[in-house]
C-alpha cells in the first residue's frame, strides 16, 4: 500500500502518557484514525529531531525510502505515512514544551505497530555487550537467517539503492518464521540534512549489513545477487518517480525533488553499481 498522507484530525490519542517520559514524545505510540469508516490503529509515530546544521530531511526521507521500498516489493510494514500532529489534537506530547519553535503543529512519520520484535531485542544483543566473541556469532546466525529467508542480497542492495547509512539490527523487525520487515528510513539519502548539492548517486555510502558481511566473510556471491536486484528496479522504479515527486511536492522544493530523482536514476546505472559491489575496477 502506498504512504498514506493524514491530516491532524487522524489522531486521536497517545496509548500511553506514562511511555512518554523515555521518548520525550517524540517517537510514541498512538491510535490513528485513517478514514472514517475504519476502526482505529496503533501505530508508531516519530517526529523528526532537529538539525543545527539546517533542515532534518528524516520524515521526506522515510517517505523517499518507503516509496521505492512498496515499489520494489520490500517488506514493510502493513500501512505508513505522513501525518500532522498539532498541540491541539495531542496536548500531552513533551516535545511542545521542549521545542516552541514548533509553535504547536509539526509533521510526523507513522507506521501501523508491527507486533513483532526487532532481530536486536530478539537475539537479546544488548546484554552481550562486554563480549565481543559471543556478539560475532550472533550476527552470524543474524546474517544466515536473513539469508535462509531469501531476503539478505535484497536488503544490501536496497539499503545501496537508497543510500541508506544506518540498516542496523534494530530496524530489522520479525524473524524467518514470521517475515522480517523493514523500518526507519530516515537516514536514506546518506543522512537526513542532504541538500540538493550533496547528492551524489554515484558515490559510495556505509552500507552497514554489507560491511559486516564483509567483516565476517560471509559476502560470497552477494554482489551479483544484488546486482540483479538493480534489474528489477530498473524494471519498475523510474516509471513511479512522477508519483514520487507528488507524495513530496509539499515537502520539498522543485530543484529537491529534481535533485532525488536524478540521484536515485544514478544509483541505478548497472556499471556503477556493479562497481560499488566491488564486481568492476
Amino acid at each position: 500500500m502506498p504512504a498514506e498522507i493524514l491530516s491532524e484530525s487522524c489522531y486521536l490519542n497517545i496509548e500511553s502518557p506514562d511511555a512518554l517520559e523515555k521518548s520525550q514524545g517524540d517517537t510514541h505510540r498512538a491510535h490513528l484514525l485513517p478514514a472514517a469508516s475504519e476502526s482505529p490503529i496503533l501505530c508508531v509515530v516519530k517526529v523528526a529531531a532537529l538539525n543545527a546544521s539546517g533542515p532534518n530531511r528524516g520524515i521526506v526521507n522515510e517517505l523517499i525510502g518507503s516509496h521505492v521500498a512498496e515499489v520494489l516489493k520490500m517488506p514493510m510494514p502493513p500501512r505508513f505515512g505522513i501525518i500532522k500532529i498539532t498541540k491541539r489534537a495531542a496536548p500531552d506530547l513533551p516535545l511542545w514544551k521542549r521545542r516552541p519553535q514548533l509553535k504547536g503543529e509539526c509533521l510526523a512519520w507513522w507506521s501501523q505497530l508491527v507486533n513483532e520484535k526487532s532481530t536486536k531485542a530478539r537475539y537479546n544483543w544488548d546484554a552481550f555487550e562486554r563480549f565481543p566473541d559471543l556478539r560475532a556469532r550472533i550476527l552470524k546466525d543474524i546474517l544466515a537467517e536473513l539469508e535462509s529467508a531469501g531476503i539478505l542480497a535484497d536488503v544490501i542492495a536496497f539499503d545501496d539503492l537508497v543510500a541508506n547509512v544506518d540498516r542496523n539490527i534494530g530496524n530489522i523487525l520479525g524473524s524467518k518464521d514470521s517475515g522480517f520487515v523493514l523500518i526507519d528510513h530516515d537516514q536514506c539519502l546518506g543522512g537526513n540534512a542532504w541538500t540538493p548539492q550533496s547528492l551524489d548517486g554515484r558515490s559510495l555510502y556505509a552500507n552497514k549489513l554489507m560491511n559486516i558481511c564483509l567483516a565476517m566473510n560471509q559476502a560470497a556471491s552477494l554482489g551479483s545477487r544484488a546486482l540483479a536486484y538493480y534489474d528489477r528496479a530498473q524494471a519498475v522504479l523510474p516509471a513511479t518517480l512522477t508519483r514520487l515527486a507528488v507524495l513530496v511536492e509539499n515537502e520539498l522544493a522543485k530543484p529537491e525533488i529534481d535533485a532525488v530523482n536524478k540521484f536515485l536514476l544514478d544509483r541505478m546505472e548497472l556499471d556503477h553499481a556493479a562497481s560499488r559491489f566491488g564486481l568492476v575496477a
